[in-house]
């Protein structure tokens, strides 16, 4: 399925590869937007994503902003960037689960320590009878990540048309309408 951008007349192929964070280690070897590193949320992102901290509903936890307060340990999917950023700060992370419905299992059976996820997938879970109003979302995130469509510098594509892409997405990514079309491709 490509994603057609308007603008430029030219189609993307996205696939499970596409999307990054930005990272020293990537941009060796792909270019990302000048403002990757710079901007908090970056105007030529293709999305951005928040972790929360998630509790179960009895424990009056809520984060801070200090990570070191953080119930341990932290449960983190297998393969989520969080769980590295939360071990560099030292922190003990149980990252052995392989999706977030497993590590709200283990939180709600030992009603203890806290699980980072992001908000939309809690918010799905409590609509469920057996989560139904069992878990806590700390208001604060403990993290927002900008993930871009980086290129190849390898890549045939010339750096002005990559930077016509990712104008593009900028233009685009807040038309509701133009989103939500494209996403009820997939």
């Amino acid at each position: 399925m490509d994603i057609q951008f308007p603008l430029l007349n030219q189609k993307i192929k996205p696939n499970s590869q596409t999307l990054w964070v930005y990272n020293d280690e990537r941009a060796s070897f792909m270019y990302y937007p000048d403002d990757a590193t710079s901007a908090s949320k970056s105007s030529h992102r293709v999305m951005q994503v928040e972790y929360v901290v998630v509790t179960s509903a009895s424990n009056d936890y809520e984060f801070d902003g200090n990570l070191q307060s953080l119930p341990a340990p932290i449960r983190a999917p297998r393969g989520y960037s969080i769980a590295e950023d939360l071990k560099k700060e030292g922190l003990d992370v149980d990252d052995k689960a392989s999706g977030d419905e497993n590590n709200i299992k283990k939180l709600l059976r030992n009603n203890k320590r806290s699980v980072v996820t992001i908000p939309e997938v809690v918010n799905m879970l409590s609509k469920q009878p057996t989560y139904s109003g069992k878990l806590k979302i700390s208001s604060k995130p403990i993290k927002s990540k900008s993930y871009f469509i980086p290129f190849s510098k390898a890549s045939s594509i010339a750096r002005e048309e990559q930077q016509a892409i990712w104008n593009e997405i900028a233009n685009v990514r807040d038309d509701a309408d133009f989103m939500s079309n494209t996403a009820s491709k997939y």
